[in-house]
């Protein structure tokens, strides 16, 4: 097969990006071709090892053509379209490209569903939450492009059976082409990794990694530190993660008296992150809304004992008592009960931290999510002409 990944973002860390990028690995690892495409600037595309290390191209689909009028900008949107077209048009002939996986759909990649009506191939997109959900909350309108790329679609895929019957449930005619594989883990070499001397923590800590943003919760979580710091010795919260609300939570902290027991570490590399998850006491994540929830796995994969919320996707991973603590959202008593049971009992902590990791080698490898997709793929192409 010859396989075009697209996806909005060239980047080396993030949820979807992880996603693509623990896919695309596995379908190089599978003997595929392997293609992708991420947006960018330029009117003629151009190649591109992308910042994952997979040949590519990049250009610009519109949406941003500068500050001219309304008018002005629909006559250059019109003008770029057969170039744009074209182009794509070309770039999937020379490569053969017979199955083009879009990640997170937006509404400029609807040149890709104009693709799979002219040419002798198949569209799976794959949904993972904002781009559908943004904030956790359906969007009053969608718009046209992105109605245009689901029409076309042979195969939608979502990260769990929870998000799979929001998607269904938002968009009927999706019903027959909508399937769900939970995202899987390739990179447990890095994770696993022995954590230097020099890189551990003088202080204890419980590690939250999540976008500062509404549906992560963060302000429950911070309102449930308030009891923990009164009841265990020393330990910290360590917060990876930016967003809109990121003074917000600071100001939250503040104002809570925190500001020596909560710290904002901002946004991480993935070896940090690595460093940082071998040596947490545990994990937490408060979520209001979670598709699927990777860095669930990926702390799991580290065998450390996970606190989340009985949301979306989650407790397809945690079956609470047993591989991880499953409490309600938006409820910072019950999450700080929960986070302290976990810390002030060693053999607790030990049993689901170990019970988390064998759940993560036996259901969540990417290896797992490759062949799924790989079914897939195949079962799509086998009527192509």
């Amino acid at each position: 097969m010859n396989v075009l990944i697209v996806a909005p973002w060239d980047q080396e860390f993030g949820g979807v990006v992880s996603v693509v990028r623990n896919l695309a690995t596995e379908i190089q690892k599978s003997g595929h071709n392997l293609l992708c495409f991420h947006p960018g600037k330029e009117i003629w595309f151009k190649p591109q090892t992308t910042k994952l290390g997979f040949f590519g191209y990049r250009g610009s689909l519109g949406g941003n053509v500068g500050n001219e009028n309304f008018i002005l900008r629909k006559l250059i949107l019109i003008f770029l379209f057969p170039i744009r077209l074209f182009q794509l048009i070309k770039i999937i002939k020379d490569h053969d490209v017979n199955i083009i996986n879009i990640h997170y759909p937006v509404s400029g990649f609807f040149y890709f569903a104009i693709c799979r009506w002219l040419l002798p191939l198949r569209l799976v997109v794959s949904a993972h939450g904002a781009d559908l959900f943004p904030k956790g909350e359906r969007r009053r309108t969608y718009p046209l492009g992105l109605k245009i790329i689901l029409k076309a679609a042979d195969l939608v895929v979502t990260p769990s059976q929870a998000f799979k019957n929001d998607v269904v449930k938002l968009f009927p005619f999706l019903q027959e082409k909508t399937r769900f594989i939970h995202n899987g883990l390739c990179s447990l070499e890095l994770l696993n990794f022995e954590v230097s001397q020099g890189a551990k923590h003088a202080v204890a800590y419980v590690l939250c990694i999540a976008a500062h943003n509404q549906k992560k919760g963060l302000d429950v979580l911070i309102r449930a530190w308030k009891d923990i710091t009164d009841a265990v010795d020393p330990i910290k919260l360590f917060l990876v993660g930016e967003g809109p609300l990121s003074e917000q939570l600071k100001d939250l902290v503040v104002s809570l008296g925190l500001q020596d027991q909560v710290i904002f570490l901002g946004s991480k590399g993935r070896k940090d992150v690595a460093q940082l998850l071998h040596g947490c006491q545990a994990f937490v994540l408060p979520s209001r809304s979670e598709p699927f929830g990777i860095v669930i796995i990926e702390a799991m994969a580290c065998k450390k004992a996970v606190v989340a919320t009985n949301v979306g996707g989650v407790p397809e991973i945690i079956e609470n008592g047993h591989n991880g603590v499953l409490v309600e959202p938006d409820n910072s008593f019950e999450l700080g009960r929960a986070l302290l049971s976990v810390l002030e009992n060693p053999e607790l902590r030990n049993t689901i931290s170990q019970n988390g990791y064998a759940s993560v080698m036996e259901r969540f490898l990417s290896k797992n999510t490759g062949m799924k997709y790989e079914t897939y793929f195949k079962e799509l192409i086998r009527d192509v002409a």
